[in-house]
């Protein structure tokens, strides 16, 4: 499943392609159909994400964003979640046949293209018309206030802050019996931290994520949360979640792939002591952990 800083960079690569143009919408595989019609032929005004979730918001007939301005009850709002099996990919001039389970295709409605904006190490795949998406957890056709709902069920993003936000999260902590490698991942108290920024958060802390949460002192809470703002804005600038540097891998970081990117998700053993590397089930997903270095 897809990571807070993957969902930013999507938002980021699609505003700049596709952000200003109106866009055909169609639902190839049908499942869609109706969401699509809703906002086919609009002018798409920007996408934005809030941990895990993209919004592709939709300008009305009078110019005004499905965000500022225009009645807040028209759907003229496209919500995708991922989840595990969501995929894009994108499509170039002459736009090829849709195969297979297509749940949303996007293009210009000119015939234009633009590029995507590279993600470093990776090959850029040249001037994009529009995208194609399979395999959603969510894709839907929502109001500006379906939008806002979704956020307020959401903790704050540590990708997009806000005034008080590392307060509203540290109140949360304070106040949980549970383990804080299982809160850390609980979508309404931290948006977008995943199962594999979790291990590298408390390794490079070389904390017990067992303890419970309100156990942790301001100071450790204080480390916990630049660490993990870090590590985020870190997979953000390269697209892709990297908390190995440059002087452990001995090579640049955006050389770095598959496992390579990490200190103990699915490493066999510790990078600092040799110990076996420690996995278990933290709140229902794989956890992985030195337990000398950690103290588990």
């Amino acid at each position: 499943m897809p990571e807070g800083h993957k969902v930013h960079h999507l938002a980021a690569q699609h505003t700049a392609a596709f952000g200003g143009q109106a866009l055909a919408v169609t639902s190839p595989q049908g499942r869609f159909h109706a969401g699509a019609r809703a906002v086919d032929g609009r002018e798409l005004g920007s996408v934005t994400a809030v941990g895990k979730h993209l919004f592709y918001c939709f300008r009305d007939p009078g110019g005004a964003t499905a965000v500022r301005g225009g009645d807040p009850d028209e759907p003229r709002v496209v919500h995708i979640h991922l989840g595990r099996y969501g995929k894009f990919t994108p499509l170039t001039s002459p736009v090829p046949e849709a195969v297979g389970s297509v749940r949303v295709r996007m293009t210009r409605c000119d015939g234009g293209a633009a590029p995507l904006p590279p993600i470093p190490g990776q090959k850029n795949v040249g001037p994009v018309t529009g995208f194609d998406l399979r395999g959603p957890t969510a894709c839907e056709t929502i109001t500006p206030n379906d939008v806002r709902a979704i956020r307020d069920r959401l903790g704050p993003d540590p990708l997009a802050l806000r005034t008080g936000d590392k307060a509203t999260v540290r109140a949360a902590f304070a106040k949980s019996k549970k383990p804080a490698g299982a809160l850390i991942m609980d979508q309404p108290v931290v948006s977008g931290v995943g199962n594999i920024f979790r291990a590298e958060i408390f390794y490079e802390l070389k904390m017990d994520p067992t303890r419970p949460a309100r156990d942790l002192s301001d100071e450790e809470f204080d480390a916990l949360w630049q660490v993990t703002t870090r590590q985020m804005r870190t997979g953000l600038k390269y697209g892709k979640i990297v908390t190995r540097t440059a002087r452990e891998a001995g090579r640049p970081r955006e050389a770095l792939n598959g496992r390579d990117r990490f200190r103990i998700y699915r490493q066999e053993r510790c990078p600092t002591c040799g110990d076996e590397t420690y996995k278990w089930d933290l709140g229902g997903r794989a956890m992985y952990a030195c337990q000398r270095c950690q103290g588990i």
